[in-house]
């Protein structure tokens, strides 16, 4: 799974949630940032779009969660609102979220 928006103190946020239940995500935030984590949020900047769909997918993401509150300002705040027709994916209104079930 994959939360957007991706970025700075957030995601503690995420690391805290992932406690229930344990879901595996490849958001997180230490020290430093592993190269890994760097490409998914440098290719999910353009989500949801034919590349950045391909490129989660082969890295194992399955699942990406759209926070619309919290994506004002980042290169995510227009997400919820691209085209997804032809990519493969289905999207769902949780909530405050948004979830896109990759497949």
């Amino acid at each position: 799974m994959l939360v957007l928006p991706s970025e700075g103190t957030r995601e503690f946020h995420v690391m805290l949630w992932s406690t229930d239940g344990f879901p595996r995500t490849v958001n997180g935030l230490a020290s430093f940032t592993p190269t890994s984590q760097a490409d998914i949020r440098a290719a999910s900047r353009s989500f949801p779009d034919a590349g950045s769909v391909a490129y989660l997918r082969a890295a194992g993401v399955r699942t990406v969660v759209l926070l619309p509150g919290y994506a004002a300002g980042t290169v995510w705040q227009d997400a919820a609102s691209r085209p997804v027709a032809g990519l493969g994916i289905d999207r769902e209104e949780v909530g405050d979220g948004i979830v896109f079930h990759l497949g």
